[in-house]
């Protein structure tokens, strides 16, 4: 995997899709992903699980509080590792 390019490669848009369907991530190990993600070149944290029920079922109901909070606590890890979370 030496010549795999992760910063600065051919795509400008390079990270991870969180879309899949089964036990979604929990946000501690959601931030960690992230972290991995900054630290080696990726600039892209896309959140799209399929089980996530206010994401998918409950769409129009908002999330509960905590959750907002932690959401929060993520976009932040987001900044600080320069990945979009989107």
């Amino acid at each position: 995997m030496s010549n795999l390019q992760t910063s600065n490669g051919p795509f400008a848009i390079r990270g991870a899709l969180e879309g899949f369907y089964g036990t979604f991530y929990s946000f501690a190990q959601r931030n960690d992903l992230i972290a991995f993600l900054g630290q080696h070149g990726f600039n892209a944290y896309l959140y799209g699980p399929k089980n996530d029920r206010h994401h998918r079922r409950n769409w129009r109901e908002p999330y509960p509080a905590g959750h907002m909070e932690q959401f929060a606590n993520t976009v932040d890890v987001s900044r600080k590792a320069s990945v979009t979370f989107a």
